[in-house]
C-alpha cells in the first residue's frame, strides 16, 4: 500500500465510522514538550530519567517496575494501568541512546509515555494498558524481543495489540503500514479522523530497522507510529523537531489508545 492507497483507505471508512466519543484527559502542551526537551546523554541517565518522568505522571510503586534485560545495560521500564480486565494493550518505545534513523534519536517516543499514561489514566479502562520503555535503541529492539520472549502463555494469550512509538515530532504522524494489523490501522485512521489529526504511511526499509519478530510469532497485532518522510529515510541530514507535529502525535495517540480501549475486541487464538 503506497501512501495513496492510504488516502483512499480514509476516504472509505470516513462515510462508514459510527458516532464515539473518544475520551482522555490531555496533558498540558508545555508539560508534553518539557518531557520531550534535552534527552540524557546517557542510557543511565536516560534510565533515571524515564523513571522520573514517569514517577511525575502519577505511575508509581508497585505499577512503576523494571525487567532486567540480558546484554544489555539497562532494563526496561514497565508502568502498568490496571483495567477492569486482564485483556492487555502494550504501548512501547525504545528509550536507549543512539539513532532511530541517520541521527534521529528514539527519546521522542519514549518520553512520550509518561503523558499518554497520565491521560489515560484519569478515567476507569476496560483493557489493562502497559507502558514500556524498552532498552534500546531505534535500530536495536533488545528490550522488546527481550519482553516478548518472557511473556508467559497467558500473558500473551490476553495481550491484544501492541503500539510501537519510534521517532516522533519530526513530521506529522506516519503509520508502518507494511508493519501493522490491518484492524489495528483501520482503527487509528478513524481516531485521526474523529480527532481531526493527519495521519499517512511511509513504510521504512527493514534492512535498517527491523521489526521486531517476537510479538508476531505469538500472533499478536501490532502498529508502528512514527514521523520518519520518504527524505528522511534516504537522506543523512537530521530534520528539525517540530512541536505541533509532536503535540498532534500525542493527542492522536492518546486518543487512539482510548477507542482501542472501547472498541477492541478479544482476538481469536489459533
Amino acid at each position: 500500500m503506497r501512501a495513496s492507497g492510504l488516502a483512499v483507505f480514509m476516504l472509505g471508512v470516513c462515510g462508514v465510522i459510527p458516532a464515539q466519543t473518544i475520551r482522555f484527559t490531555p496533558v498540558e502542551k508545555t508539560t508534553v514538550l518539557a518531557r520531550e526537551a534535552d534527552a540524557p546523554t546517557t542510557n543511565e541517565q536516560r534510565h533515571a530519567r524515564i523513571k522520573e518522568l514517569f514517577t511525575q505522571a502519577g505511575c508509581r510503586g508497585p505499577t512503576l517496575t523494571e525487567e532486567t534485560v540480558e546484554g544489555s545495560g539497562i532494563p526496561n521500564i514497565i508502568c502498568r494501568l490496571r483495567g477492569k480486565s486482564d485483556e492487555t494493550i502494550v504501548v512501547g518505545a525504545p528509550y536507549g541512546q543512539g539513532a532511530s534513523h541517520g541521527a534521529s534519536d528514539s527519546w521522542s517516543g519514549a518520553a512520550l509515555l509518561p503523558s499518554i499514561y497520565q491521560s489515560l489514566a484519569k478515567r476507569p479502562r476496560h483493557h489493562t494498558l502497559v507502558f514500556i520503555a524498552f532498552a534500546g535503541s531505534g535500530n536495536s529492539s533488545a528490550g522488546e524481543e527481550f519482553y516478548a520472549a518472557h511473556m508467559t502463555e497467558k500473558e500473551a494469550g490476553q495481550t491484544e495489540a501492541v503500539v510501537n512509538l519510534m521517532t516522533l515530532g519530526l513530521s506529522p504522524t506516519k503509520v508502518w503500514t507494511h508493519h501493522s494489523d490491518k484492524d489495528l490501522l483501520h482503527s487509528l485512521v478513524v481516531s485521526a479522523y474523529l480527532l481531526n489529526v493527519l495521519v499517512s504511511q511511509v513504510d521504512m526499509d527493514d534492512s535498517i530497522t527491523p521489526q521486531p519478530a517476537s510479538f508476531a510469532a505469538s500472533q499478536i497485532p501490532q502498529i508502528t507510529v512514527h514521523s520518519m518522510t520518504q527524505q528522511d529515510l534516504t537522506t543523512s541530514t537530521t530534520p528539525a523537531f517540530r512541536p505541533k507535529d509532536y503535540l498532534d502525535t500525542y493527542r492522536l495517540i492518546s486518543g487512539y489508545i482510548a477507542y482501542l480501549d472501547q472498541t477492541l475486541k478479544r482476538r481469536k487464538i489459533k
